[in-house]
């Protein structure tokens, strides 16, 4: 489990760099047999040679797989998912390292999507998406790989459009927990809107199960670099209102 957890970390953390940086690659996690033979081997006969060879029937699965691929990205296929399951549960590292997403694929009838989980660009939720579409078009052509034209505008397109599944839903409603040095525990709800409207209703906790509640609505910043909310565990919008409507009422 260790490993296969290592691998993730490794393959995210390359396909990251990769897709929004450096140079766009297409790439598959299959599990099935692989063979390698060192740089120094000897054979049957007591002949040396030299070399550095890998291959195997895991090792094309994986290239046509991923040479299939209409996108800049990497599928964990579910020949490691299967094999993974035997070791224990790996939901966590799903959440963690994928999306289950319609993954696009070439066709001799043109486009088609198959869902699987797709290594995540980024870790957590994005609110705006503009500087990493620009970052993923530099990867793109910069190193004189050319304009984005022609197939390379479909794969372009079709990695634009996974970096958007990373992008928090709107209406978005959370929920925090804080605890102040006194010991008070304030528990914050809220709610951004497609406008960016922030609605925001604090609850914080007085003597004998009292509570007092704080109600803002403010212009949010969409330029503000304090987005902790992002990783805030997301609620209901009945759960929201419901503490709204005691704030009001409160206030």
């Amino acid at each position: 489990m260790q490993d296969f957890e290592e691998i993730l970390k490794v393959a995210y953390n390359y396909n990251n760099f990769n897709v929004t940086q450096d140079f766009p690659s297409r790439g598959c996690i299959v599990y099935g047999d692989i063979s390698f033979k060192p740089f120094d081997s000897e054979n049957l006969r007591g002949g040396r040679y030299m070399l550095n060879m890998i291959y195997g029937k895991a090792l094309i699965d994986a290239h046509l797989k991923a040479e299939a691929m209409s996108w800049a990205g990497c599928e964990l296929d579910i020949s490691s998912i299967n094999y993974a399951r035997t070791l224990g549960d790996i939901n966590p590292l799903l959440q963690k390292y994928t999306l289950l997403y319609d993954i696009p694929f070439k066709s001799q009838d043109g486009e088609i999507k198959q869902q699987g989980h797709a290594l995540r660009l980024f870790s957590g939720r994005i609110l705006i998406t503009q500087h990493y579409e620009e970052g993923i078009k530099m990867a793109f052509t910069q190193d004189n790989k050319g304009a984005v034209e022609g197939r390379t505008k479909v794969i372009f397109d079709n990695t634009i459009e996974f970096l958007k599944a990373h992008q928090v839903k709107f209406p978005f409603f959370y929920q925090m927990n804080e605890l102040k040095a006194d010991n008070t525990e304030i528990q914050i709800f809220g709610k951004l809107a497609e406008d960016y409207t922030h609605t925001i209703v604090r609850s914080i906790s007085q003597e004998q199960q009292n509570y007092k509640y704080e109600l803002e609505v403010i212009a949010f910043d969409r330029n503000e670099s304090d987005r902790d909310f992002l990783n805030a565990g997301i609620i209901s919008p009945e759960i929201f209102e419901e503490q709204l409507q005691k704030a009001k009422s409160q206030n």
